[in-house]
Order: structure tokens, then C-alpha cells, then sequence
């Protein structure tokens, strides 16, 4: 009994790693983002961050990245509209796909770079995306609320004893 006792936690041990070894070197690394089992906000922001990686070697100037800055100006429209602008679909469909809650450093979202594109196209005018102002509505609404929920509570803790 004494010998199993030490030699079976050592096999137990040994299996364990082994288990473990085996389970790490059949995993296989996923590059392409579209192909990943999104299960966890982390794997979802690693998916959208791959996404931004593709590049395209001829839209390496307004090229997109997380700030979401989006400045085309002048005769840089038409370059832009028959190349680059796919390509920046693209890119945003496949961030769409894989976290559809993303939003870019300027506040931007996902929708609102594609119809600021897609309007710039349209007309042939500037498109440009610096930055977008969030409202702060929600919060005093969220105050509000969060302030009549504990009044309510309190009521029903003190009259229903």
C-alpha cells in the first residue's frame, strides 16, 4: 500500500503532463479570424485585432487601424473609392462578423465608418472620420434609474416586515 501510494501520485503526475502535452501539441494555431470558434470577448477582440492586420499593399496610406481614422481628401477620393474602399469593407465585414459590439479609439463603430465611406463614394466627397462624440445621456438616465430601483427595494424591505 505505501508503494503505490507514492509511485501512483507520480504516475498520476506523469499521465497529467502527459495528457496535457498531447492536448497542446494537436491544437492548431488559427489565422484566419472568420475561422474561429468565437466563444469569449477575449478571442472576439483577438479575432477583430487580426482583421485589422490584413493589409493591402496598395491602401498602405489610408490604410485602417484601431484609432478608426479615416482621412481621404481632394483627388485622393477616386484613388480611394476604386481600391482601397473595398478593401476597408472588407476588413470591416470581417470585424463585423467576429465582434459586432466593436469600437474603434475614435468612438467610431463599425457601421458608421462604412456609411461614412460608402456616402464619401457616393458623392465623390471627402471622407473623413477623426472622431465621434459619445452621449453622456445614458448615464444620468442609468442614475436616474439605479436611484428609484434602491427606493423601491428599500420601500419593500421596510414594509414587508
Amino acid at each position: 500500500m505505501e508503494l503505490s501510494g507514492k509511485s501512483g501520485g507520480r504516475a498520476g503526475f506523469l499521465w497529467l503532463s502527459f495528457c496535457i502535452f498531447l492536448t497542446l501539441s494537436c491544437a492548431k494555431v488559427i489565422s484566419d479570424p472568420l475561422k474561429n470558434v468565437n466563444l469569449s470577448p477575449f478571442q472576439q477582440w483577438i479575432s477583430a485585432y487580426e482583421c485589422l492586420n490584413k493589409t493591402s499593399p496598395t491602401c498602405a496610406a489610408n490604410g485602417l487601424n484601431l484609432t478608426g481614422i479615416i482621412h481621404v481628401t481632394g483627388s485622393e477620393v477616386t484613388d480611394y473609392c476604386n481600391g482601397c474602399a473595398q478593401w476597408t469593407k472588407d476588413v470591416l465585414t470581417c470585424i463585423h462578423l467576429v465582434k459586432r459590439d466593436f469600437w474603434f479609439a475614435n468612438n467610431a463603430t463599425v457601421k458608421l465608418i462604412n456609411e461614412t465611406i460608402s456616402h464619401g463614394c457616393a458623392t465623390n466627397s471627402d471622407i473623413v472620420m477623426l472622431g465621434v462624440k459619445k452621449s453622456g445621456g445614458i448615464r444620468n438616465y442609468s442614475r436616474t434609474y439605479m436611484a428609484l430601483f434602491s427606493a423601491l427595494i428599500l420601500a419593500i424591505f421596510l414594509f414587508s416586515t
